[in-house]
């Protein structure tokens, strides 16, 4: 977790984002929504579609962050237009 977590700090959106995946199911340590939010925001602002998917879900659930329908519509629209399917699907059937 150390190496994962240097390369994340480093602006590595790869790392963030499996580093952000191990915290949201707590995989490999302690369940952290608000470590994973915060790598899952820093990959997201990197144009990482799959991040700004994960965001999305963390907004919608209030997964680490405030509950925020809007934010989470936003960053799933980003997603979707980068064409990440599962983005798209949700665009569809949760923000009608």
């Amino acid at each position: 977790m150390k190496e994962l977590e240097d390369c994340a700090d480093k602006g590595d959106a790869d790392a963030q984002e499996i580093l952000a995946t191990h915290y949201y199911n707590g995989e490999y340590t302690e369940k952290d929504y608000y470590k994973a939010a915060d790598y899952y925001k820093k990959a997201a602002n990197q144009g990482r579609a799959s991040s700004q998917y994960y965001l999305a879900i963390c907004y919608y659930k209030g997964d680490g962050v405030p509950e925020d329908r809007k934010k989470s519509k936003q960053w799933m629209q980003k997603a979707a237009k980068q064409g990440y399917q599962k983005a798209i699907e949700a665009l569809e059937t949760y923000y009608k």
